[in-house]
């Protein structure tokens, strides 16, 4: 019965160490798996502050365009008002040819 139990008592311990190895082992494994989440969740972050940094310059320069196109529609309403005004006073003073 000694020898039983003596052999019973190495199981258990055998048992507990294997344990412990695969109560390591995951944890390990679970650091691991927290590392390549951060590392894919940090990279994403950078990805989207990029298209994001991207995004205002593009939004700076559509601005920008849509000023300039402003002014130059201002521009030219003022142009053709200027050119209608002058036909105009040709037609008052009779130069225009019919």
């Amino acid at each position: 019965m000694d020898t039983l139990d003596n052999y019973r008592e190495d199981v258990d311990m055998g048992t507990e160490m294997e344990t412990e190895k695969d109560n390591f082992a995951v944890g390990i494994l679970k650091i691991i798996v927290l590392g390549i989440v951060i590392g894919v969740t940090g990279y994403w972050a950078s990805f989207v502050t990029q298209g994001a940094q991207r995004a205002n310059i593009n939004e700076a320069i559509i601005n920008q365009i849509s000023k300039n196109i402003e002014t130059f529609r201002l521009e030219t309403r003022t142009d053709m008002a200027h050119i209608l005004h002058k036909l105009d006073a040709i037609q008052d003073k009779g130069l225009a040819k019919p």
